[in-house]
């Protein structure tokens, strides 16, 4: 692909889906992760972490959902831990998008222009967006928490929006 086009929305799915598998087995030990569908179904409790992933052509945006139930269990997972604070739930899930960004970036690399990526955030609630171009969805297990990957695409027309931390 060339540098002149941004991989499709679904490409970046199947990379987000390929970040999220690796997650599961390198890092929380996870044998049993399963795709469950590909419907925006975002629990109704909910806990996001969010980044945004940005190039000349697109910025994209990645929410990692479930309810607070199982961002304790993929949190007591990913720190081998069994008490946990809230500040910690949020500094780790925090930590887990970064990784699956950093992830999926590296499985697209040189399929488009370099990606920045921003700071990932935790917020109790979905964002508030412009309307999106396209927007996409995975659901999958993590052990026995339900996550739902969430990408929102927006074509760029006017370069970066600035407040991207490039990595």
């Amino acid at each position: 692909m060339s540098h002149e086009s941004a991989p499709s929305i679904r490409e970046w799915l199947g990379a987000a889906e390929r970040a999220a598998e690796e997650l599961a087995s390198t890092i929380l030990g996870i044998e049993d992760f399963q795709i469950t569908g590909h419907a925006l179904e975002p629990p109704e409790s909910l806990v996001g972490g969010y980044i945004n992933l940005n190039n000349d052509l697109i910025r994209l945006k990645l929410g990692v959902l479930t309810d607070p139930e199982g961002c304790l269990e993929v949190t007591r997972l990913f720190l081998g831990m069994e008490t946990i604070s809230l500040e910690e739930q949020a500094d780790a899930w925090g930590e887990i998008v970064n990784i699956l960004a950093g992830t999926m970036k590296r499985n697209l690399d040189g399929h488009s222009a370099p990606i920045q990526m921003g700071l990932p955030s935790v917020a109790k609630d979905l964002p508030t967006l412009p309307a999106p171009d396209e927007i996409a969805a995975t659901n999958l297990t993590l052990g026995k928490a339900k996550v739902t990957l969430m990408l929102v695409k927006h074509q760029n027309h006017g370069g970066s929006n600035g407040n991207e931390t490039p990595r």
